[in-house]
This record gives C-alpha cells, structure tokens and sequence, in this order.
C-alpha cells in the first residue's frame, strides 16, 4: 500500500512537471541545450551588471598528488570574461578540508534556529566565505551596482546577497 501510495506521488508529480516544462517552453522558447555564444550573452547584460559564478574541482584521492582547484569566473557587458583563481588560506594559496568545507558548515548554520552565539559564528562565517569567494574579484567589480550569481557546487544554497551587501543579487 505504502509503495503504491509513492507510486501514485511520483506520478502526480512528473505531471507537475511536464506542465511545468510545457509553460517554460511556451513562454520563453526552446533554449534548453543551445550552447549562447559569448557576444550573444554580452548583449543581455546591462552597463552595471556582471554575471559571477564558481567552479570548485574537488582534489583527487592524494591532496598532495591532485590538489583541488577552486575559480569564479565574472562576465561583464563587453570584455574577456575575467576568471580569478581562488586561494586558499593554506601555504601558497592551497585550499584545506577547512576551506572546502566552510560552505557547507554556513549552509548547515543557516538552517539552525538563532541564538547568540549561534548568529556570531554565522557572521564569522559568512565574513570567511566573503573573503574566500568575493574579496577576490574585487578588483574586477569596478562599476558593478547588480551582479546576476550562478551559484553551483559548494556556493548553491549560500545566500549571495548577504556575502556581497553592497551588490543587489
């Protein structure tokens, strides 16, 4: 009965789905697969908008044999797209288990009921994300009032707009 039940849900639910897609297709056209060309998504972009997402390469079975490597990437309306490799906070610049892990410690954090020691150590996170995904790109930001985020990876579920208060997101 209990499968059955779940049977009947997902079934109800990839319904919801294909209207779902069906609306998009209709409403916006069939985009999906199309690769845009870099002049093509330059063109949408206003003056003082920038579009900023990440790549986290998580390091091989030896850390020390395959490092891992973390880049962001910010296209601006005209330009080379400007890819920035993030550093590490260890020696010469290497990510530690504390660094790839510090996004998912704020996402956990975020979903927890707020006490005062509870939101200090969230500030305290969020200031490290910051300085870890943002402060690098600073020089690159110059202008940029609306930065349009592609949060993937490590950065999905990490609220941007409190990263970069600044920026409307």
């Amino acid at each position: 009965a209990a499968i059955e039940r779940l049977r009947i849900r997902r079934d109800t639910l990839l319904e919801e789905l294909s209207r779902f897609q069906t609306g998009i297709l209709k409403r916006y056209g069939a985009t999906a697969g199309e690769v845009y060309s870099l002049g093509r998504i330059q063109a949408g972009i206003p003056s003082e908008t920038a579009i900023l997402g990440w790549i986290d390469m998580e390091p091989g079975p030896s850390v020390e044999a395959v490092p891992g490597e973390h880049w962001a990437c910010l296209i601006r309306r005209s330009g080379t797209p400007v890819w920035v490799a993030l550093p590490g906070s260890g020696a010469k610049g290497v990510w530690t288990a504390a660094d790839s892990e510090l996004t998912e410690q704020l996402r956990t954090s975020l979903g927890k009921r707020m006490r005062r020691a509870t939101a200090r150590r969230q500030r305290a996170m969020l200031e490290q994300v910051r300085a870890q995904r943002i402060d690098p790109l600073t020089p690159y930001l110059d202008g940029i009032k609306n930065l349009v985020v592609l949060p993937a990876g490590q950065m999905a579920g990490i609220p941007v707009e409190v990263l970069a208060e600044e920026y409307t997101v």
